[in-house]
């Protein structure tokens, strides 16, 4: 069949658009997140600190017998306490950003060591914690770089009580 008899018998054809890219009807897709066009959307890629989750059913019943809250706890318990402080840093910090940011933003923590972080890895993102808005990028930035390239991107001021404190 000819491509004109194709385009009469079932119409023209059309191309789909990957989800990953932008599509300007619906927004854009960003890590399986459907968002607005105009919003702000910061990827924050960091090694994230947890406790080993047991299968579903598992986790139910530890939850029942009152065990599961101390596993979880004596397994955070096992990090060294200054991974447990730069996490307790980055996650005030992430909540500032999110509140500069406004409710039309996302921010989207990617943990290092999963599959999208591998593909950043590829892709040059080596330091840790990483910035990610739109096309640009920031890599293990002090607090006050942080502010003023986030004010800078999304044209807005960087609020005046930021502090110094190292990542």
């Amino acid at each position: 069949m000819t491509e004109a008899a194709h385009d009469r018998e079932i119409g023209p054809r059309q191309r789909k658009r990957p989800a990953s890219r932008p599509d300007p009807q619906f927004g854009q897709t960003v890590n399986g997140f459907e968002t607005d066009s105009a919003a702000v959307i910061l990827e924050v890629v960091t090694p994230v600190i947890g406790s080993f989750r047991h299968c579903a059913r598992c986790d139910l019943w530890f939850d029942e017998a009152g065990i599961n809250a101390r596993v979880h706890q004596e397994d955070l318990a096992a990090y060294p306490p200054e991974w447990r402080e730069e996490w307790a840093r980055l996650s005030d910090l992430i909540r500032r950003i999110a509140q500069y940011l406004g409710p039309g933003a996302r921010v989207i923590i990617t943990d290092a060591r999963s599959v999208r972080g591998l593909w950043l890895w590829m892709r040059g993102i080596r330091r840790y914690p990483a910035f990610v808005l739109g096309s640009a990028r920031l890599q293990r930035p002090d607090e006050a770089r942080l502010w003023a390239w986030l004010a800078q991107h999304v044209q807005r001021p960087a609020p005046r009580d930021v502090g110094f404190a190292g990542l």
